[in-house]
């Protein structure tokens, strides 16, 4: 998308795009239901509960109102890193991408 230029380099949105080209799993959605005060960010929330996804990561103050669907936690890239390096695991997501799974990437 040609919003993640300004913030990535194409370094980095390369590895982005090779780590999702391995590692994407596919999902189809139903019916969406209404969960969001904008409505064209309903099918992330569905989404996250089909896929049964931890969290969805976004900065999307429309999603993170929301603050959870199911058992999936609405947070912001710098909430997870904080949770990650916590654990652990390389703080900046960008820069480790290879070690996350699943991610999903809301505005």
């Amino acid at each position: 998308r040609p919003k993640f230029v300004k913030h990535f380099s194409k370094e980095h949105l390369d590895m982005l795009w090779d780590f999702l080209a391995q590692e994407t799993l596919y999902y189809e959605i139903g019916n969406i239901s209404s969960r969001c005060r904008d409505p064209k960010d309903d099918y992330l929330l569905e989404l996250a509960l089909v896929s049964r996804a931890d969290y969805l990561i976004t900065g999307d103050r429309d999603l993170l109102i929301v603050k959870e669907v199911g058992s999936c936690q609405i947070i912001t890239v710098m909430e997870f890193d904080a949770l990650t390096s916590s654990l652990g695991c390389s703080a900046l997501l960008h820069e480790d991408l290879e070690d996350y799974y699943a991610i999903v990437i809301g505005e």
